[in-house]
């Protein structure tokens, strides 16, 4: 368990809800498919299940990837940001598939 055991995440933003799926370094699935409200309490729900699986299986780090539907991202983008328990502890990469998403990432001023 190197430094590259790390939880792959991958999120699909919709207007309405983020669909997750975790798999782990290996590519085994971990969870398949997942759906949380586009929301504070949906991130809540998606938070809890990230630390929960950080912790099960001891994780080092956590890797999000995530495809970005118009601006429908963003909402639950800078939750993850800004919270500190989760991008502390896991060592948190983010990053979104959108070729508009640095533009406008710097436009609001995250880095």
């Amino acid at each position: 368990m190197g430094s590259k055991h790390r939880l792959q995440v991958g999120v699909d933003f919709g207007k309405n809800k983020a669909d997750f799926a975790m798999l782990a370094p290996e590519g085994e699935p971990l969870e398949m498919h997942r759906s949380f409200v586009n929301s504070v309490q949906g991130y809540e729900q998606a938070r809890a299940m990230l630390l929960e699986t950080l912790a099960r299986h001891s994780f080092q780090g956590l890797d999000i990837a995530a495809e970005a539907t118009s601006y429908y991202w963003l909402p639950l983008y800078i939750q993850l940001w800004q919270d500190k328990q989760l991008t502390d502890a896991a060592q948190c990469r983010l990053g979104a598939l959108v070729q508009e998403e640095h533009a406008f990432r710097s436009q609001i001023g995250l880095p």
